[in-house]
């Protein structure tokens, strides 16, 4: 409070050069949104301005003053819009767009989408994988995304149903065995640095019949090496054993002499002597195989890797339900012991208590009564013998 007894609020005074806060009983009459520090900033006194760029400022409240405010969309209120994603339920055969609440949190340039994944797949253990590559940007200017793929991480061991829209889609041939219901998103990349969705539709249905068909496939095995012929004895010059030396990364030293010797070549299929070119000298690359060996071994490393954050994912929920279930066992328990020791303790008494004043009483007035009887006796013999 002033020294006017005027409430202050939080706004600046929009007078132009005034820093000062507003005042709540000094609003624009007009707009009811513009707040001044004094009447006469209210008044927008123009002897008071100071420069040119001041009365341009009270020109332009006067112009824009009384304008109503933009109006919100009635289909979404602020901060939240909806959201197509495609769901996978247990109870039907065909996959189907629904419509979901996507909340956004942040500034326009920095936005954070959030989605009730645990009310759309019935579970709080929700995880999610990529069901296929990035997606190029649609237009230049747009964001590159990425289809994935929410389910239940405990499926396979909180006996959950299974769903038969991804039985339907793979024809029972999934490697595996989904269970609970799947719901299929787009996410805008990269995704580790933001995580906003975008809508998906049914023509991403195959995308995600992929998914579910190939996931848990064991890894390709490896080519083995084609054998070749065996060797024939053949008579060729030093030049081209060498040739053939240095193309095999063999290292090689040969003396003065250029005689040629007798060394072992292979043979081609139909067991003729093959005359090869020789071996250019350059270094080449690695063989295919081993290639492919180094590809594999990566592939089984992760999936070797995968498995183990799997298991130790299962193992951790497993604790967990067993310490909550002992916790609540021993809940109940106690709440048991706590009940009987009530019963006996205190209700039991207290519905003894009537019968025992009931008791009481009685043998009380029957003392009196006989009390009584042995007076009126008495008096009845004290009389008789005066008489």
């Amino acid at each position: 409070m002033n020294r006017r007894g005027a409430q202050q609020c939080t706004e600046i005074c929009a007078y132009p050069t005034c820093t000062s806060l507003g005042e709540d009983n000094l609003r624009c009459w007009r707009c009811k949104t513009t707040y001044y520090c004094t009447r006469i900033h209210q008044l927008n006194f123009f002897p008071l301005v100071h420069c040119e760029e001041d009365l341009q400022d009270v020109q332009r409240h006067n112009a824009e003053c009384g304008k109503p405010p933009a109006a919100v969309p009635r289909q979404q209120r602020p901060g939240t819009r909806s959201l197509n994603v495609l769901l996978f339920p247990t109870d039907e055969d065909a996959p189907r767009v629904i419509q979901t609440e996507c909340r956004i949190d942040g500034l326009p340039d920095d936005e954070t989408h959030h989605i009730n994944f645990p009310a759309l797949l019935h579970t709080l253990a929700v995880t999610s994988q990529p069901v296929a590559p990035i997606e190029p940007a649609a237009e230049p200017g747009a964001s590159r995304t990425r289809l994935y793929l929410a389910f239940d991480d405990c499926f396979a061991i909180d006996d959950a149903p299974p769903n038969r829209v991804a039985r339907a889609l793979t024809g029972g041939r999934a490697h595996t065995q989904w269970a609970g219901t799947l719901v299929g998103f787009r996410l805008r990349e990269p995704a580790a640095e933001m995580t906003q969705f975008e809508d998906v539709g049914m023509a991403d249905v195959p995308a995600f019949t992929a998914f579910l068909a190939q996931h848990g496939a064991p890894p390709p095995r490896p080519t083995p090496p084609t054998t070749s012929a065996p060797p024939s004895r053949e008579t060729i010059s030093v030049e081209d054993m060498l040739a053939y030396a240095q193309g095999l990364g063999v290292p090689v030293s040969v003396d003065e002499d250029d005689d040629p010797f007798v060394v072992l070549r292979h043979e081609g299929p139909g067991g003729a002597t093959a005359h090869a070119e020789p071996e250019p000298t350059s270094e080449l690359p690695a063989p295919a195989p081993a290639r492919r060996d180094e590809e594999e071994q990566r592939l089984l490393a992760y999936r070797a890797m995968l498995t183990e954050e799997f298991t130790r994912q299962r193992t951790e929920l497993r604790h967990i339900v067993t310490e909550e279930s002992t916790r609540a066992l021993l809940t109940t328990v106690a709440l048991a012991v706590g009940a009987y020791g009530v019963w006996c303790l205190i209700v039991v008494p207290i519905l003894a208590l009537p019968g025992i004043l009931i008791r009481a009483v009685v043998a009380v007035l029957g003392g009196i009564l006989r009390m009584c009887w042995r007076a009126v006796g008495m008096l009845f013999c004290v009389t008789k013998r005066g008489a």
